[in-house]
């Protein structure tokens, strides 16, 4: 019993000499990278979350480059000390962006991001995720709010494949503002104020590893458009196909459906974004389309990019960008 309790006293006695050691070499890291990087400005710093996790405690803290400033009442950010290439970053309910001048309020619930890296000398990314519910953009002085009830984002990376990483968005419940809304209905557009849910399911090839020793900026090599999904109302908008790149120059091919199509030129005037002329001229193609297809209420089509020019069903487009 004596031995037992002596070894259970060393133990804990050297986890604990671990998590301060680790602690004070975490603090004196942060302080040494906040001193080498004048745009990020806090008022304290804390370490705690003894004895399991390593909790990174900002107050105030403030980022700063020209045209854009964030601001927060306080950042978190937490790691397990037995897992410590595990990083979560705990976001609060208000903050603030300056963008060229003008002031936005960020407002939401339990916004969240992780990151988790391989525990080796080049810490190659294996995973970032962002996660946060009832998420609301506003500007005071211009009297608008955009809602979100939910956003969902990931990038996870492809063991099989190298330098794969699968890419995931999911947003619910889009809400524009409302004075566009207003307009939108007063223009008798059949749309509802909510956008109920966009999608998107990707892979991406790069052609180096995301990691600490990366040089230069990676390159894209192939897009696997695994799925886009728009849905709005009874405006249905999918997308599916695949790129590849050689050289910089894009090749491959996206199908393209949209379903009830009619009620996008409506849509496209009453909001501005197309003049009237321009949005008959749209539904008049969109109404040809149309009248090739089984159903006259979906339109299928291809985007297509093949020996450095685009189309967009039998609609030339012109040259492709160089990526």
């Amino acid at each position: 019993m004596r031995a037992l309790t002596w070894i259970v006293g060393l133990a804990a006695a050297l986890w604990s000499a671990w998590w301060f050691g680790g602690s004070y070499v975490l603090d004196k890291s942060a302080r040494d990278w906040l001193a080498e990087n004048p745009q990020v400005q806090y008022s304290r710093l804390n370490v705690q979350g003894f004895p399991n996790r390593f909790d990174v405690q900002l107050g105030e803290p403030r980022y700063t480059v020209p045209g854009l400033e964030w601001q927060a009442e306080w950042l978190s950010i937490y790691a397990l000390s037995y897992k410590p290439w595990h990083v979560i970053a705990a976001l609060p309910p208000e903050q603030q962006l300056t963008v060229d001048g003008d002031t936005l309020a960020l407002a939401s619930e339990g916004l969240m991001a992780s990151v988790v890296v391989a525990p080796n000398m080049a810490v190659p990314l294996e995973r970032v995720t962002l996660v946060g519910e009832n998420l609301a953009l506003s500007d005071a002085t211009a009297g608008w709010v955009m809602k979100l009830a939910g956003a969902d984002f990931a990038i996870d990376k492809q063991e099989n494949v190298p330098n794969s990483y699968r890419i995931g968005l999911r947003l619910t419940d889009f809400a524009p503002d409302p004075g566009l809304m207003r307009v939108l209905e007063g223009q008798g557009t059949a749309l509802p104020p909510v956008i109920g849910l966009l999608h998107l399911d990707s892979t991406v090839g790069l052609d180096r590893e995301l990691s600490r020793l990366m040089k230069g900026t990676p390159q894209l090599e192939s897009l696997q458009l695994d799925g886009l999904t728009l849905e709005w109302g009874e405006l249905r908008f999918l997308a599916k196909g695949a790129l590849t790149v050689t050289d910089g120059m894009p090749q491959g091919q996206i199908d393209l459906q949209l379903r009830n199509w009619q009620l996008l030129p409506d849509t496209l005037k009453a909001s501005g974004l197309v003049a009237s002329a321009t949005a008959d001229n749209i539904a008049r193609a969109l109404e040809a389309y149309a009248a090739q297809s089984p159903d006259p209420t979906v339109i299928d089509m291809a985007f297509v990019i093949k020996d450095g020019q685009m189309s967009l069903g039998p609609f030339p487009l012109g040259p492709a960008p160089s990526l």
